[in-house]
C-alpha cells in the first residue's frame, strides 16, 4: 500500500511539473519568416518565449540576425546599441508568456546624434593584436558607457572592439548562429567613463597647475 501510494505521488508530481512547463519555438534566421524551428521545453527559470533581433551596420552594409528561444524576464524589452569606429550594433528583444507563442517583432532603437558628455576610446583588434588606441569618440544619445566587445567566431580569430554603448550591455553575453557558425559576443564596461576620467584628471592636475601659476 505504501509503495503504491509513493509511486502514485511520483507520477502525479511529474504530471503536474510537465503540465506547467513552458514550451517555446527555438530557431535562428535573417528575419522572422526565415526563423523556422521546433518547440522545446524551457528550463524552470524561463517564464517567457523570447525574440531577439540584432542589426550590425558596418561601412554602410547592414546585416540582421533574428532568433527565438526561451527567456527570463530580464531579457525582455531590451533596447541596446554599441557604436565603434566603423559601425554600430543594435539589439532589441520582445516576449510573450504562453507556450509556443509568437513574440511581437522587436523594434531596434533609434539612432540619436546629440552628445551626452561622455567620450570613450574607440578601436578594433584581431587575434593576438590588442584593441588599443588614442582615438576617442564623443558618445551620443543613450550610449553613456565605454563598452568593450569581444566577438568569437570559430575557427576565425577573435575580434575586439571598443566604443560607446548603452548601460544594459555591461556584462552581457549573447550568441548567434550564421549557417553552421556560432558567433559569441561578450560585452564588458571598463570602470569609469570618459567624463569621469576627465574629471579625475582635473582633480589631480588642476591644483598642481594652480600652485605653479601662483608661485
Amino acid at each position: 500500500m505504501g509503495s503504491s501510494f509513493l509511486l502514485f505521488s511520483c507520477i502525479l508530481s511529474t504530471l503536474v511539473v510537465t503540465g506547467f512547463s513552458l514550451s517555446c519555438i527555438e530557431c535562428e534566421g535573417e528575419d522572422e519568416k526565415s526563423c523556422k524551428g521546433s518547440s522545446i521545453t524551457c528550463p524552470p527559470e524561463s517564464e517567457f518565449c523570447l525574440a531577439t533581433l540584432k542589426s550590425t551596420n558596418e561601412d554602410g552594409r547592414e546585416v540582421k540576425q533574428y532568433k527565438k528561444s526561451c527567456g527570463e524576464k530580464s531579457m525582455c524589452s531590451q533596447k541596446e546599441s554599441f557604436t565603434y569606429s566603423d559601425g554600430v550594433i543594435k539589439i532589441s528583444s520582445s516576449c510573450c508568456a504562453t507556450s509556443d507563442c509568437s513574440p511581437p517583432m522587436p523594434v531596434l532603437p533609434q539612432t540619436k546624434t546629440e552628445k551626452n558628455g561622455v567620450s570613450c576610446m574607440e578601436c578594433r583588434g584581431s587575434g593576438d593584436t590588442p584593441c588599443t588606441s588614442s582615438t576617442r569618440r564623443d558618445c551620443t544619445g543613450d550610449e553613456k558607457k565605454c563598452v568593450s566587445l569581444t566577438i568569437t567566431t570559430k575557427p576565425a580569430a577573435d575580434t575586439s572592439l571598443s566604443g560607446c554603448g548603452t548601460p544594459g550591455l555591461c556584462m552581457k553575453t549573447m550568441d548567434f548562429k550564421t549557417g553552421g557558425t556560432v558567433q559569441e559576443m561578450k560585452f564588458s564596461c571598463p570602470s569609469g567613463s570618459g567624463s569621469l576620467q576627465y574629471s579625475l584628471f582635473l582633480l589631480i592636475f588642476a591644483p598642481m597647475f594652480l600652485v605653479k601659476v601662483i608661485g
